[in-house]
């Protein structure tokens, strides 16, 4: 029995993640797939292109191919998290993960956001498994997907430091680069012909927009500091893997997020909400029964 409440969320988080969808106009999902955005979103194809396919080989619409992709991978993010989890009550924790989660991506969301993260989840997993060869095959396929990517490389690179054989652990991070500067270069290149940059540097505007709506930004300040709270509550009692996890990519998304961001974008931050979501709900050492690998 209990094995099917498991399932229960998931009529719920199909719903929300198909209204998630419809939050653009046809019109505009027209645009999102098609190739008359500029860089730096023209550069994150995964999506674009596995909704061109379904609309063009079914018959579809863009906007209901977008939902159907927004479905499949909010589905499979609330499986990785659950599987992350690993202790009572995971079904319902990982259903809250991925319904708060849609509903922060709303602000300004892109079509990748959902598989960005669904994307780091997925690596957590694969290094908690020991399963490298896995691994090796999501990272080409995250980077199609954004170039954010370049944070499991780093996130790599710091938990397995001294985890791996030397030989095992150079080789692993030579392969990494190699693919994400081949993939990158290929985009680019095809792509070379769109007007648009590689990012657009505002910090002036970002820090300003901040500093103009003082109750919001105090708020958003607030609730992040209570947040950084439960991730660092009890902080050396919990996995050195979701520690290595977030540190990989928080600190450095939050300089991005000032520096080629804008204000109030929390999706910029999606590469780190696995990994800040995993130790903010990790029970405290007198609760914990779990490995600290």
């Amino acid at each position: 029995m209990k094995r099917y409440l498991d399932f229960l969320p998931l009529p719920f988080l199909i719903l929300t993640a198909w209204e998630y969808a419809h939050a653009w106009s046809e019109e505009r999902a027209e645009i999102v797939i098609s190739t008359q955005i500029s860089p730096p979103y023209a550069y994150r194809i995964l999506i674009p292109l596995l909704c061109r396919f379904l609309s063009k080989f079914s018959g579809i619409s863009a906007l209901t191919a977008i939902s159907l992709v927004s479905i499949a991978f909010s589905i499979g993010l609330f499986f990785v998290i659950r599987s992350l989890l690993n202790r009572p009550w995971a079904s319902l924790l990982a259903f809250l993960f991925c319904e708060c989660l849609l509903f922060l991506l709303l602000w300004r969301m892109k079509v990748y956001d959902v598989p960005t993260v669904f994307f780091f989840a997925l690596a957590i997993l694969l290094f908690q498994r020991g399963k490298l060869a896995a691994y090796y095959l999501l990272l080409p396929i995250a980077t199609i997907n954004r170039e954010t990517s370049f944070l499991l490389i780093l996130f790599f690179a710091i938990y397995f430091f001294k985890r791996l054989p030397f030989r095992s652990y150079l080789l692993g991070l030579v392969y990494q680069g190699i693919a994400y500067l081949l993939i990158r270069f290929v985009i680019i290149s095809a792509l070379v012909y769109r007007s648009g940059a590689l990012f657009y540097w505002q910090p002036g505007i970002v820090i300003s927009e901040y500093a103009s709506a003082i109750l919001p930004t105090f708020l958003l300040v607030l609730i992040a500091l209570i947040f950084l709270y439960l991730i660092f509550r009890d902080w050396q009692n919990k996995p050195a893997l979701l520690r290595a996890a977030f540190l990989s990519t928080f600190p450095v998304l939050l300089i991005f997020h000032f520096f080629v961001g804008a204000a109030f974008e929390i999706r910029a931050l999606a590469e780190a909400a696995p990994a800040a979501f995993l130790l903010a709900v990790y029970p405290t050492r007198k609760g914990s029964t779990h490995s600290k690998t």
